[in-house]
């Protein structure tokens, strides 16, 4: 799965041009202030993840890259335990 993750049941290709909602666009813009990108909003986010991602700037790049890893660490996580099947159901 390269730059793909699995999302309510279906691959969504994260370097096309994404939809996220303003929640998650706000959780995103917080982890990336805690790591020192102060100035980012959940506004910058869902702005930089509705471009396709060659035109991404870094921010826009290390956003995708935490969708990927947080989406991978949930599907481990059920995995471990022992539900599988809800995760992948849930995306």
């Amino acid at each position: 799965m390269n730059g793909e993750i699995l999302c309510k049941g279906h691959v969504t290709d994260l370097s096309q041009p994404l939809e996220i909602d303003a929640l998650h666009a706000a959780a995103l813009a917080d982890a990336l202030k805690a790591a020192g990108y102060s100035r980012c909003a959940a506004a910058d986010i869902i702005a930089e993840l509705a471009k396709p991602g060659c035109e991404r700037s870094y921010v826009g790049r290390v956003a995708t890259s935490l969708l990927k890893r947080t989406a991978v660490q949930g599907l481990v996580a059920a995995w471990a335990g022992g539900d599988l099947g809800s995760a992948v159901a849930a995306g």
